[in-house]
């Protein structure tokens, strides 16, 4: 969906247009847009939404309302997901409910999968085996015959306890409106494919999820303030709790990294992890598996390291799924296109040879993934050397804060 968005102080300032969910790679312009207009904050509800378009009828009725951004996006991004069985589900509930604001909003798409709304009575049976789905947890429809899902679905019509909306009849099948998101962090979602996710808490094994703050690495700097300000830690000196889970990235980086830590904020740990899965975002999927190489042979002992390894993976030969000199001689006389091999000499070839000849000269070794050798004019240690002058943690650190200022609403007549 498209809102449009206004300062209500402030109306002569115009609007706005701002897509929701926030596309990662126009979120810093995003919040700029509404920071330079004195909306935009991380937790105040500053922002009057004038129009609203593309977006589920239901959400119509925010117009004219008080909006948080970072909620309507994140109500954005649990809606997007819906197919559109649970966009029915959610929309008739809103609608029994009479839910107008995004907080509510937010906490019934985690409670909508247990509701039944039938649309098509002309097709009993359909909606029968949509209904045992729903009660059974998703189970497949495939488990109860045409029979049963008629005789099920003819029960819950008698029952008398359906509601009439403008997108079905509901049956709520007992569903229990839960408070999971209570205005602080929002709970953990996954909404696309990152390089790691983490969760920061205050301690060590935190009561409930709404004590902890929930990380996606790589994320805009900004977005990454943002959270830290939602959860009050931007600022913490305190020691802090995190635990990295990886996703799209290399096994071997939780070999070095590790999964649970006590950071500080102050310290840059984030800003580095951030940094880090920037550079690994950029890989393909071979480059990835070079990395996983790359990491084994390099011994790297932190975040910065690794990502220097993934911004210099060029400076890296490997050969995936090697183990022996023979092989990997084989793979410079047949693959490697530095020769012109022959079916017919191959019985002439000396592959071993060759092979420990090669790994002599390149000093590569063979690791769980294959062959790696490093062939930089700079040694590794070198290689993989912060610049003392500008620290990895520093740098990102000072990008970070440089764009969180960007996105402080501004108003007239005050300190930014």
């Amino acid at each position: 969906m498209e809102a449009i968005l206004k300062n209500p102080e402030h109306p002569e300032y115009g609007t706005t247009a701002i897509p929701f969910p926030i596309p990662m790679e126009r979120y810093d312009e995003c919040v700029e847009r509404l920071a330079a207009m004195g909306i935009g904050d991380p937790l105040a509800r500053d922002c009057v939404v004038e129009e609203i378009w593309d977006a589920l009828p239901i959400f119509y009725r925010l117009k004219g309302q008080r909006v948080n951004a970072d909620e309507l996006d994140y109500l954005g991004k649990r809606t997007e997901s819906f197919d559109r069985d649970e966009e029915i589900q959610f929309s008739a509930m809103a609608h029994i409910m009479g839910l107008t604001a995004v907080k509510d909003l937010i906490n019934l798409t985690f409670c909508v999968s247990d509701v039944t709304v039938i649309r098509n009575f002309s097709n009993l049976v359909s909606e029968g085996k949509l209904h045992y789905l729903h009660v059974n947890g998703g189970a497949p429809s495939d488990e109860i015959t045409n029979s049963d899902a008629l005789k099920l679905v003819s029960e819950l019509i008698a029952s008398g306890k359906g509601a009439v909306t403008p997108y079905g009849v509901v049956y709520h099948n007992g569903m229990v409106f839960r408070e999971l998101y209570k205005g602080g962090n929002f709970p953990a979602y996954h909404y696309t494919p990152k390089i790691l996710s983490g969760t920061l808490s205050k301690s060590r094994q935190p009561e409930n999820a709404e004590e902890c703050a929930a990380l996606y690495f790589p994320m805009p700097d900004s977005a990454l303030t943002r959270t830290l300000i939602r959860a009050g830690w931007e600022k913490s000196g305190e020691p802090l709790y995190l635990k990295l889970e990886l996703e799209d990235a290399p096994a071997e980086i939780l070999e070095v990294l590790s999964a649970e830590w006590t950071i500080n904020i102050r310290d840059g740990v984030l800003d580095e992890l951030n940094a880090m899965s920037r550079a690994i975002a950029t890989l393909s999927d071979s480059g990835s598996e070079k990395l996983g190489a790359a990491i084994r042979f390099a011994e790297p002992q932190d975040a910065a390291q690794i990502m220097r390894l993934a911004e210099n993976l060029d400076l890296f030969e490997f050969v995936p799924g090697v183990a022996t000199p023979e092989e990997y001689g084989r793979y410079v006389i047949q693959e490697s296109g530095q020769f012109a091999y022959s079916d017919a000499l191959d019985s002439f070839y000396d592959y071993g040879k060759l092979g420990r000849e090669r790994i002599g000269e390149d000093g590569g070794i063979f690791n769980e993934r294959g062959y790696v050798a490093y062939h930089g004019e700079l040694s590794l240690e070198e290689l993989m050397m912060e610049d003392p002058s500008e620290p990895v943690a520093e740098t990102a650190l000072k990008r970070r804060l440089a764009a969180a200022e960007k996105s402080v609403p501004r108003r007239k007549g005050a300190e930014r």
